[in-house]
């Protein structure tokens, strides 16, 4: 079992015709249960599940035998959601949405629907080099994930990737693309493809992240999202982080910019963070800036 309780503080400011300071306070809590059993064929069958604030967010059910494994559940497995690029925290699409009348940031809604963070089957093998998976859902718009309630009547999506070191000390990749296929006959699908590489060595890391969509339902729908990040360990407890990121979309007034400089304190079971970014022309808008700090705090046993 994993406890974890965390703090967020946020302070946006941002531009659209005038000044505006929005501010938001959120404490949450995570609990995880796992267990693992040896089956008398030889395999193992493992399952877990995650509690959000009260609410199950994470559950499943896995065999596996060597290298080779199927799991059944929701949000679980390798998938080609998330960066590997070094931050000390929350990357910039995570930390800096600004919602309400304002629009999200970009980069934060590149998939159509995750194949991994619905009800979905994946198969995958693990070997010295990498992990290679496969992943299945019937339906990623379908809202409710409880038992024998999703079918494939449409929006299914699957999902292919590659993740690992190639074999090379310091080195990591992640190779992927999902395709969400629509559930009206006039669309057309979604497809996102996403290339990252990072490197450590010694106390300093580097990374570059490249995502891209193409939705078939929209001459314009296709967007690019490119993210390069540094990372340095100064000791055991403090690390420093930047991140640049730019988000292209065909048809759009202008590129959004993200920038962001983390800082963290590790005290063992408690970590501190701080993030200060800001973004240009969010959601491919021009004109629409604005800046953002998160104070995060994490506590683990």
């Amino acid at each position: 079992m994993v406890l974890e309780i965390g703090c967020v503080t946020s302070l946006y400011r941002v531009e659209v015709g005038s000044w505006r300071i929005r501010t938001g306070i959120c404490v949450a809590a995570n609990v995880q249960f796992s267990s693992s059993k040896e089956l008398d064929n030889g395999m193992t069958a493992s399952g877990a599940f995650r509690l959000e604030n009260g609410s199950v967010d994470k559950k499943s059910f896995k065999l596996s035998s060597g290298g080779f494994a199927v799991e059944l559940g929701i949000d679980t497995g390798s998938n080609i959601t998330g960066d590997i690029i070094p931050t000390v925290a929350d990357q910039t699409h995570d930390f800096m949405k600004h919602k309400g009348t304002l629009t999200i940031i970009a980069t934060d809604s590149l998939i159509g629907g995750d194949a991994h963070d619905k009800e979905h089957i994946g198969f995958s093998y693990k070997s010295d080099v990498g992990t290679v998976a496969v992943n299945y859902s019937p339906d990623v718009s379908a809202s409710d994930n409880g038992s024998s309630s999703v079918t494939d009547g449409g929006g299914s999506a699957i999902e292919y990737v590659f993740a690992g070191s190639l074999g090379v000390d310091g080195l990591n990749v992640k190779v992927g693309q999902q395709t969400s296929e629509s559930d009206s006959t006039t669309a057309g699908d979604i497809t996102e493809k996403t290339y990252q590489a990072a490197y450590s060595m010694g106390q300093f890391s580097a990374g570059v992240a490249i995502r891209d969509k193409d939705d078939e339902t929209t001459t314009t729908e296709v967007s690019k999202s490119t993210a390069y990040a540094v990372g340095y360990a100064i000791n055991d407890q403090i690390s420093v982080s930047y991140e640049d990121r730019t988000t292209e979309k065909d048809g759009a007034s202008a590129d959004e910019e993200a920038k962001a400089l983390s800082v963290g304190y590790n005290l063992g079971g408690l970590a501190i963070v701080a993030n200060i970014g800001e973004i240009d022309n969010i959601g491919t808008t021009a004109g629409e800036n604005g800046e953002a700090f998160q104070l995060r705090t994490v506590y683990k046993f």
